[in-house]
């Protein structure tokens, strides 16, 4: 993650040189700052945040407050001059030749772009609101690694405020409206799912994983279907970028899903899952799907070569790693206290309960199953992660595994 963070930055500041051009008013705006809020009375705008963020405060030669959470979450705001440019323009600016479009509401009031930075494997999301009679745009951009953008895009919402109103909510910022309810459509989070009984405690995960009936349901020869919430730690190296033996020809329906790199195939049942985002470059490709009370992610990447076991020895080892939103991060066991973890050349998976911590204070208990199976004659592998509610569990790995049944692989 911080090598993905790290590879953004040159972005980013190839972006405020730009923007210096844009500042408003005289080369030195007046502006005050606290711990957790930064003010332009230039054009009385408050930025405000809590105390789990790092800042970087505007500066002459970058007008950019930079925000930055648990390694894992970029946001960036810049306070620019309207008369200079407008919200839709200003959308644009982290766009560059070659990146993918994932979502353009660029023509809607706010503004909306999700942008997927392919040469530094992040994702953005991208809002900009008119203020002061269209004197004053302020560009808003959360940044993410792909399979965390509704996670960001939710946890920014609740921590990031603009004039005291949650920042992207879909909603333009210069009026004095409560923004404070419902989360966006994208907010479909860990968090935003949960409901105000979320106590279930991790022993369900033990009962949840019947391993024998489970070896029956999949052709992989045992009952696993990781989801990966996140990507590997690491960017992919040359040496593990490995492109398709042959090219893949795409051509995605609601229901079925093609990787655009390593060719996999699968289908899914449209009244289960929704589709939530894909991921794609020249890299890793995969899918994101939601369900009613689970989440499963799709991925396949190069970064671990055709090692199962290193695969899901690094997803473990970056999740149980100390963190401000995930801790008790373990191998879950099952009714006679074995560990839920299985290793094998092609195929590895694990189950793991922890606690979640939402930037609202509530506490909620997950099972992530993830699994790494090798994708046939590739240096790369497939990545599943699920992410359920325990009591949930049992009938949510019966749906993915579903999936899983139709999984193939390009000769």
């Amino acid at each position: 993650m911080r090598t993905i963070l790290s590879s953004a930055i040159a972005r980013i500041a190839v972006t405020a040189m730009f923007l210096v051009a844009l500042l408003p008013g005289s080369s030195t705006a007046v502006a005050q700052s606290a711990d957790t809020s930064y003010t332009d009375e230039d054009h009385g705008v408050t930025i405000g945040w809590t105390e789990q963020w790092e800042a970087e405060l505007p500066t002459v030669d970058s007008p950019i407050l930079s925000l930055m959470r648990d390694s894992s979450v970029f946001v960036l705001i810049s306070i620019l001059d309207g008369q200079a440019v407008s919200p839709e323009d200003a959308v644009w600016f982290m766009y560059q030749e070659g990146d993918e479009v994932v979502e353009d509401r660029s023509t809607e009031t706010p503004p909306h772009l999700v942008v997927n930075l392919v040469d530094v494997g992040m994702v953005y999301t991208v809002e900009a609101y008119s203020l002061n009679d269209g004197d004053t745009t302020v560009l808003v951009s959360v940044g993410t690694v792909p399979v965390l953008q509704s996670s960001a895009v939710d946890i920014a919402q609740e921590d990031i405020t603009i004039n005291g109103l949650p920042v992207m909510t879909g909603q333009p910022h210069g009026e004095a409206v409560d923004l404070t309810g419902d989360a966006t459509p994208e907010s479909q989070s860990r968090t935003s799912r949960t409901s105000s009984d979320t106590t279930e405690t991790t022993e369900a995960t033990a009962e949840a994983t019947a391993e024998t009936e489970r070896v029956s349901r999949t052709s992989r020869e045992t009952a696993e279907t990781p989801v990966a919430a996140e990507p590997p730690t690491e960017e992919p190296t040359t040496e593990a970028t490995v492109e398709p033996t042959e090219d893949v020809v795409v051509s995605n329906e609601p229901g079925a899903y093609t990787g655009s790199v390593w060719g996999y195939t699968f289908t899914y049942d449209t009244d289960l899952w929704e589709e939530s985002s894909t991921y794609d470059s020249s890299t890793y490709d995969g899918l994101r799907l939601d369900g009613e009370s689970s989440t499963v992610a799709f991925m396949g990447i190069s970064t671990y070569g055709d090692d199962p076991v290193a695969c899901l020895t690094g997803e473990d080892e970056y999740f149980g790693a100390d963190s401000e939103s995930i801790s008790n991060w373990e191998i879950a066991t099952d009714a006679n206290g074995d560990p839920l973890w299985y290793e094998s050349d092609e195929l590895a998976w694990g189950v793991f309960s922890y606690t979640f911590h939402s930037s609202t204070g509530t506490d909620v208990e997950f099972v992530d199953y993830i699994s790494c199976e090798t994708i046939p004659g590739e240096d790369a592998v497939l990545i599943v992660q699920m992410t359920s509610f325990p009591d949930d569990y049992n009938d949510n790995l019966d749906d993915v595994l579903d999936i899983l049944d139709t999984l193939e692989f390009q000769p």
